[in-house]
């Protein structure tokens, strides 16, 4: 299943997680492949947690490489 070709159990179900999840398609293909709105926004909440702490890292000067640590 590819974002582009996501398949729904039925059209209530993919309009309530359009509504829910946005335009979040990591939210979207996990409901779609699980059938379960809740496993769809774990993925959403990571990827927002995820994004902001990217940020706080950022504007704190700090690089983080999984591979060395900080820099």
């Amino acid at each position: 299943m590819f974002a582009d070709n996501i398949t729904w159990k039925n059209d209530s179900f993919r309009e309530k997680a359009e509504a829910e999840c946005g335009d979040d398609h990591e939210c979207l293909f996990d409901v779609a492949s699980t059938n379960d709105l809740s496993v769809g926004l774990v993925t959403k909440d990571i990827s927002i947690q995820l994004v902001n702490e990217s940020n706080a890292l950022s504007k704190s000067g700090k690089i983080f490489h999984f591979w060395m640590g900080y820099l």
